[in-house]
């Protein structure tokens, strides 16, 4: 039974539930009275106004004093999911709101910036932003992931922005999955031959990349192209060695 104090239509709960619906299609005026009527702030409210790109929305919640750090079950935390749905106006706001982009925040098993080279809706902006607060791009495996992921664009941007061309992961990292370790962990260079991204093998050889560098096997890029049946990259690489010698 209700208490006589407490309407059907002002309980906590259904206030809360309220507020979820305001985060996927509703006003920062909306979300502010719902707040200020007492509906809590849960991840899927947050997750809502993420996907959904309700940047206004949100605003009011971190207004509200809500911790733009909080985890959020499953997901990781609002940086990670808004890295993860490519929602840069979002990203932005959850920066300039004291957001911190620690290396074990990636949604992905990543580090942070390895995510937004890596999802498929990454974009050079998001990578941009990241950096510019303060990201490190060394042992961020950015490079290679986005090599790997055949994104061209974050590959340019990543080494607009200072990457190490010939970076190759380190064993002992925390995000370098067991997977990666037993194909044998090597640059960029390696990853994109390995996945036949001939494109970005071509890309990263004009910009330096070492093609006689091994990976952690012994296999050189051309070997891995090779032994992936990728002939488009392996003759970028069989023509550049040729030049070179």
């Amino acid at each position: 039974m209700l208490k006589t104090s407490e309407s059907p239509f002002t309980g906590t709960r259904v206030l809360t539930f309220l507020l979820k619906l305001v985060a996927i299609n509703g006003t920062e005026d909306a979300a502010r009275l719902l707040l200020q009527r007492g509906a809590e702030i849960h991840g899927g409210i947050i997750a809502n106004s993420i996907y959904h790109n309700q940047v206004s929305v949100l605003q009011v919640v971190i207004d509200a004093s809500w911790d733009v750090n909080t985890p959020i079950k499953y997901q990781g935390d609002a940086l990670a999911i808004a890295i993860h749905y490519n929602k840069a106006d979002v990203v932005r706001l959850l920066l300039n709101s004291g957001a911190h982009p620690r290396e074990n925040e990636g949604s992905q098993g990543n580090t942070t910036l390895g995510d937004a080279a890596v999802t498929v809706r990454g974009s050079p902006d998001i990578i941009s932003m990241l950096i510019e607060s303060g990201v490190e791009i060394k042992e961020s495996r950015a490079l290679e992931l986005a090599a790997r992921a055949g994104r061209k664009d974050n590959v340019l941007c990543l080494l607009e922005k200072g990457a190490d061309v010939d970076e190759v992961p380190d064993i002992e990292w925390w995000y370098v999955s067991k997977k990666h370790r037993e194909e044998g962990l090597g640059s960029a260079l390696h990853a994109a031959a390995s996945q036949g991204h001939s494109e970005i093998v071509s890309l990263l050889v004009e910009k330096g990349a070492d093609i006689y560098l091994e990976d952690s096997l012994g296999r050189t890029a051309l070997r891995r192209a090779v032994l992936g049946m990728h002939p488009y990259a392996a003759a970028v690489l069989s023509k550049a060695i040729l030049w070179s010698m």
